[in-house]
């Protein structure tokens, strides 16, 4: 739960973070980070987007991501891939809303 707070607090604050700098300054390895990001999503509390293959994450407000048709990484086709989570079926780029 402390992880949880503290991932969720850097990525609100700096708006964009990697993910080898956030696993580094919270002293976890990639993998953790990626399954910290996931159980925030599952608790409804993360509203942004990872581009996994650059390794970056982004905050963003949950409304202008319910408005997004396309992917701002790549630009192509987004689809609904679960409860709260829409992929770039091009990039791979998650984007998670609350």
């Amino acid at each position: 739960m402390q992880k949880q707070r503290q991932l969720l607090d850097i990525i609100k604050s700096r708006g964009q973070v990697s993910v080898p700098d956030l696993a580094m300054e919270m002293q976890v390895n990639a993998d953790t980070v990626k399954n910290l990001v996931h159980q925030l999503v599952g608790l409804q509390v993360f509203s942004g987007y990872v581009n996994w293959q650059e390794g970056m994450l982004y905050s963003s407000d949950a409304s202008k991501l319910r408005e997004l048709d396309k992917c701002k990484n790549c630009g192509g086709e987004i689809n609904l891939a679960g409860k709260g989570v829409v992929v770039c079926k091009y990039c791979g780029t998650e984007y998670f809303l609350p």
